[in-house]
């Protein structure tokens, strides 16, 4: 299972480790974080979304997160990281909202999708989102009270095979 990271201005913990540095013990126990894994069936020519306690080759995986201000003040600078294990593939364009999340290969440079990488010659290609490794949301403020849904979709490869290139 992913885990997401919540940032706070200049402060990170780990949305399931919550190791926080004492200077931001009050913004991070502002926010709330409940992160699911959902499977993604079709029943009746319908989406339906189930909790996903074990997936099998194939399947698609659904992460949510809802980040809710629990304080009475508002938490700014907030950002939220998906990593996508190597054992799955993002799936591309399923990052929501779409228009603050971007993709990285190497947790160093990101982008909006989809990324591109420089060929021999000059020329560009999309690299595939199968090695995106990570997501990340730029959530901004988070009023009290409010709540802010961040989601995105990998599936299981229909077989084992060596982990993709992350080399851009």
């Amino acid at each position: 299972m992913a885990a997401l990271l919540v940032t706070l201005g200049a402060a990170s913990a780990h949305a399931q480790s919550p190791a926080v540095p004492p200077e931001s013990a009050a913004a991070q126990s502002a926010i709330k974080v409940d992160l699911k894994q959902f499977l993604v069936t079709q029943e009746a020519g319908k989406e339906v979304l189930k909790p996903a306690d074990a997936v099998k080759p194939n399947d698609l995986i659904e992460y949510r997160a809802v980040y809710a201000n629990q304080s009475a003040r508002v938490v700014r600078d907030v950002t939220a990281e998906l990593p996508i294990p190597v054992s799955l593939e993002y799936q591309a364009s399923t990052a929501r909202p779409r228009q603050t999340a971007q993709v990285t290969v190497d947790g160093n440079r990101y982008g909006t999708e989809p990324l591109m990488r420089e060929l021999p010659g000059g020329k560009k290609e999309p690299i595939p989102p199968a090695q995106y490794r990570r997501l990340r949301w730029t959530l901004g403020q988070i009023d009290p009270g409010a709540r802010v849904e961040v989601s995105a979709r990998a599936r299981v490869p229909s077989s084992p095979s060596a982990p993709p290139s992350t080399q851009p």
